[in-house]
């Protein structure tokens, strides 16, 4: 309850950004969209359209996690950047 005013101004200012899901389709890079597995129904949702959409995009879903997982699953979404970094490079 402390902190919804500071959530609520930040949400509201992300909201504006709606570029059509066409646009997504123009990103080049391989990308990997990570979501946790208990995520907000919204975030899982959102987590789905861009994978759908951006070409070279991979799907991920981190067990057990949910809202903030570099301060819940560390070690699971580093090895996940790790493995991306490595399959990048190589």
């Amino acid at each position: 309850m402390k902190t919804t005013r500071s959530n609520i101004r930040d949400w509201s200012f992300g909201t504006p950004f709606e570029p059509p899901l066409s646009r997504y389709q123009t990103i080049a890079a391989c990308t990997p969209v990570v979501r946790g597995g208990n995520g907000h129904p919204a975030m899982m949702r959102i987590a789905d359209l861009l994978a759908a959409n951006i070409l070279q995009a991979s799907l991920e879903t981190i067990s057990g996690g949910s809202h903030f997982l570099p301060a819940t699953h560390l070690s699971e979404l580093a090895h996940l950047i790790d493995a991306h970094v490595r399959k990048s490079a190589g």
